[in-house]
């Protein structure tokens, strides 16, 4: 199951990534500067695919316990980025407005404002602790190695959850692709239509693919 899980960690870094927008149009995320990056349906999975564990709060503005709890998660931050950023993997923070970004509200199961959740490579934990900034300092930086993270199949990064991630890349890109390939091609919006949604087809086709080849490989070894 490992050398499954790595192989298709290889498979959808190479196949997610190059349709994200460049690093340089990012602001801020992934670079170290003490504060909490805001994460996006854009800029999400490119983000925490830096090699960093990241903790991530799902919040939104009219939720009375995420504006109290707003200048305590800076502070865990704060303390993350002053403490733990010379070790060997970084722990960055960031948030996502769970209201704005239903995609990824979605794709994590959200139930309530705000949850946490910690995502170190492929395998991701949510956070039922206090909500106090020690107790999450303590769990981002050791104490969810102690814990079983979420099911691979139903996890965010698993098989359903990337195929998620690239339904909503497909979606955020999809209007400047079409624009680039007709400046590209000088095609007609019909005929450049037709292009464009052929390729979100194959595209489509080829998660499903990775996903039954991934799901039937489960069921044979359970």
């Amino acid at each position: 199951m490992n050398l499954l899980r790595t192989i298709y960690s290889l498979i959808i870094t190479a196949w997610i990534v190059p349709l994200s927008i460049s690093k340089e149009s990012i602001p801020d995320v992934g670079r170290s500067v003490p504060g909490v990056h805001k994460l996006n349906s854009t800029n999400f999975d490119v983000s925490i695919r830096d090699g960093s564990v990241w903790l991530i709060e799902f919040m939104a503005p009219w939720c009375t316990h995420c504006r109290k709890f707003e200048m305590e998660y800076e502070a865990v931050a704060f303390t993350i980025h002053e403490k733990y950023s010379k070790k060997d993997r970084k722990v960055k923070v960031g948030k996502v407005d769970g209201d704005a970004e239903r995609a990824i509200t979605n794709r994590f199961g959200i139930r309530g404002f705000p949850s946490f959740y910690l995502i170190d490579g492929l395998s991701v934990y949510e956070y039922e602790g206090t909500r106090s900034k020690d107790e999450l300092v303590k769990y981002a930086t050791a104490g969810y190695k102690k814990e079983e993270p979420i099911s691979f199949l139903m996890s965010p990064m698993g098989p359903m959850g990337q195929l998620q991630a690239l339904l909503m890349l497909v979606g955020n890109g999809g209007s400047a692709l079409f624009v680039w390939a007709q400046e590209i091609t000088g095609f007609s919006p019909v005929v450049t239509g037709i292009i464009v949604a052929g390729g979100v087809l194959s595209s489509f086709l080829f998660g499903l693919i990775v996903v039954v080849i991934i799901v039937t490989s489960k069921e044979k070894e359970d």
